[in-house]
């Protein structure tokens, strides 16, 4: 693979991509009639946190990625260790440089969401449970922090938000079976590793049955999004298949790329809602 190609691919732009769609659906339905340009610094600032906590992640992950990713690309193919610090630093500078102009607030939060992804990466993602939780709130946090920038917080907003922190964290807790036996050489306290995979089993279960009451209280007017939620509610349901089915690590490969599918596809209710 071409170098260059390697290089943007630590930063996992197709999630950078799902974020900055999900923020874009939300600035078209809840604030059609906001500063476009801040929008724009809102969401280019956002993608970069995530890129860059993508990034240091890699960093810290060097000796796993090595155990559960064999055939992946490392970043010591394109970059040295100081030069991905100087591009992690410098990125992280240029959001906060680039939020300064429009909230102070806006940066706090920005610079609070790097320091929790540096700490994330550095120890709390060896903690069982704990890593989950601090990626799936970043992630809501990052959209219902529009509504309060924008001052405006509606019922349906919170929906959306819910829906991608149990998501991501359903997410998270599958992407630690997916790497138990390389997290469990390095002597990492997932889930998995202290409770084993049936129980992460279970656990994944009663994540996804939180979400469906979540969209079983959730009401509108619109018929589109009663389809959307049918639709939801039937992914989950293979998606509890599909686990069922798993017998080994690896094979949860498949529901971690199911979850994104799903994410995608909750993204495009907010135009329904």
């Amino acid at each position: 693979m071409n170098k260059l190609l390697i290089f943007f691919s630590l930063f996992r732009p197709q999630n950078m991509l799902i974020l900055a769609f999900t923020q874009c659906l939300i600035f078209y339905r809840f604030f059609p009639n906001t500063d476009l340009l801040s929008n724009i610094i809102i969401c280019l600032c956002s993608t970069l946190i995530l890129g860059t906590g993508n990034l240091i992640n890699d960093y810290f992950d060097l000796e796993i990625d090595q155990v559960n990713k064999p055939q992946k690309h490392l970043f010591t193919s394109v970059l040295s260790p100081k030069q991905l610090i100087t591009t992690y630093i410098g990125i992280n500078f240029l959001v906060i440089l680039l939020s300064l102009p429009f909230s102070f607030l806006l940066s706090t939060f920005y610079i609070g969401s790097i320091i929790l992804l540096f700490f994330y990466s550095y120890a709390f993602k060896q903690k069982v449970l704990i890593g989950n939780l601090i990626v799936a709130l970043l992630t809501a946090s990052h959209l219902i922090y529009l509504g309060y920038f924008h001052q405006k917080i509606e019922s349906a907003l919170w929906v959306f938000t819910i829906f991608s922190f149990m998501m991501t964290l359903i997410r998270e807790l599958i992407k630690d079976v997916e790497d138990r036996e390389g997290d469990k050489q390095l002597n990492c306290k997932t889930f998995p590793i202290l409770f084993g995979i049936e129980k992460s089993r279970i656990l994944v279960y009663l994540y996804i049955v939180s979400l469906f009451i979540t969209l079983f209280v959730s009401t509108s007017e619109s018929t589109l999004f009663l389809y959307w939620k049918t639709l939801i509610s039937l992914a989950l349901f293979y998606l509890i298949f599909q686990v069922y089915q798993h017998n080994d690590e690896k094979s949860f490969a498949r529901s971690s790329s199911l979850c994104k599918k799903i994410m995608i596809i909750g993204s495009l209710g907010i135009i329904f809602v």
